[in-house]
């Protein structure tokens, strides 16, 4: 599921879906649409080349009026109305 608070972007442009590697390249950002909410998420499954899964995984993200960056607890911070690079290790590797 999208994000409710914002938009995923790749490239700069939305996006519903992106791979590892426009991860790692730092090309999949999330943008945060200025209003008040405190969190959002998105909810997510990887695949490889064969067809192999992940079971749905739901992706964090903390709305500060401060600081951005992983938080210590594993969900990602964006300060309000701003865009933030989205880094992630992989989730598994096959």
């Amino acid at each position: 599921a999208a994000p409710e608070h914002g938009v995923l972007l790749v490239d700069g442009a939305p996006a519903s879906s992106f791979t590892q590697a426009a991860i790692d390249d730092h090309r999949v950002q999330y943008r945060n649409n200025g209003d008040a909410a405190a969190r959002d998420s998105f909810t997510f499954r990887a695949t490889n080349a064969a067809g192999e899964y992940t079971p749905v995984t739901k992706f964090n993200i903390a709305i500060l009026d401060g600081e951005t960056g992983l938080g210590a607890s594993g969900q990602m911070q964006a300060f309000g109305g701003t865009t933030e690079v989205i880094s992630y290790t992989p989730v598994f590797g096959l």
